[in-house]
């Protein structure tokens, strides 16, 4: 993430470690955007249900072997549109077998 979104690997250590309790506004969206989620949903405001199924989706995209590739393209993409990539794939993997 921090090599995608430009923001040092410091600046999060030192959140996780109590040494630092902000980031930058401009961090903040970077880092939002990069999980495809508000800025109010990284501060732990507003989530609302389809927040919380997007970013469900993108998680298991991110954290399915199978299906990272689709991570990477799934920024700004709705929850339909990632759920019926994700059929497609499955269905061709389906086939193969």
């Amino acid at each position: 993430m921090c090599d995608e979104t430009d923001i040092w690997t410091s600046a999060i250590t030192n959140l996780k470690k109590g040494r630092a309790n902000t980031l930058s506004a401009d961090k903040l969206a970077k880092i939002a955007n990069y999980f495809n989620v508000s800025v109010d949903y990284l501060l732990g405001n507003n989530e609302n249900k389809g927040d919380a199924e997007l970013r469900d989706l993108l998680e298991e995209l991110r954290s399915d072997p199978d299906k990272r590739m689709l991570f990477s393209i799934a920024k700004g993409a709705t929850a339909a549109e990632i759920r019926e990539a994700v059929e497609i794939i499955e269905a061709i993997k389906r086939n193969r077998r």
